[in-house]
């Protein structure tokens, strides 16, 4: 069995700022919500920091 998981080693210059950070969810009943994030941080290979964010969904 292969572990698929994203390395994010592999994208790091993508969280530099120079891209902003996308945030994507679902509902229960299969809504989608898109937004983006204001600050994403890099902690290791397989985490991100996100900051507090108060996500407005109708």
């Amino acid at each position: 069995m292969t572990n698929d998981a994203l390395d994010l080693d592999a994208i790091r210059a993508c969280l530099e700022g120079a891209i902003p950070g996308v945030m994507a969810t679902c509902a229960a009943d299969g809504t989608p919500n898109v937004t983006y994030v204001s600050q994403v941080e890099y902690v290791d290979a397989r985490h991100l920091a996100l900051s507090f964010q108060f996500f407005n969904t109708c």
